[in-house]
């Protein structure tokens, strides 16, 4: 296998892995470089974490204490905290799809990185179907 020809903004050669017919890396294959700008894009555009957890758990602290209180009704904030649980399932939709996005792009990395020859590993395996 070779090694990418790509140059680190340290200085040193890129250490990953590039199949046979290929010279650089997914990361530093200028011929991916508008996949790589959409990926970003999509990865960058997900931008929930514990933060917004944390907003929702103080959410649901002040209506609790609100209808302590007296100061909301019981139906409406049964209906604010299920606005709530539909937000936390979005947030949670949000995090396994910039997951999935995540690991699509590391498959397609390593499947860049697989030797090409008729379907056979030098090392005697089987390489991955193209």
């Amino acid at each position: 296998m070779n090694r990418c020809a790509a140059i680190t903004n340290a200085g040193g050669r890129c250490s990953r892995y590039v199949n046979a017919s290929k010279q650089y890396c997914y990361a530093h294959d200028p011929e991916r470089g508008e996949e790589r700008k959409r990926n970003a894009a999509k990865a960058g555009s997900v931008k929930t974490g514990p933060a917004e957890i944390q907003e929702i758990k103080r959410e649901i602290r002040r209506i609790v204490k609100d209808v302590e209180k007296g100061d909301i009704q019981t139906g409406r904030a049964s209906l604010m905290i299920q606005g709530l649980g539909s937000l936390r399932y979005f947030i949670e939709l949000e995090r396994r799809i910039k997951e999935t996005d995540e690991l699509e792009q590391r498959l397609e990395q390593l499947e860049g990185a697989q030797p090409s020859g008729g379907g056979r590993d030098p090392r005697g395996g089987r390489t991955w179907p193209r």
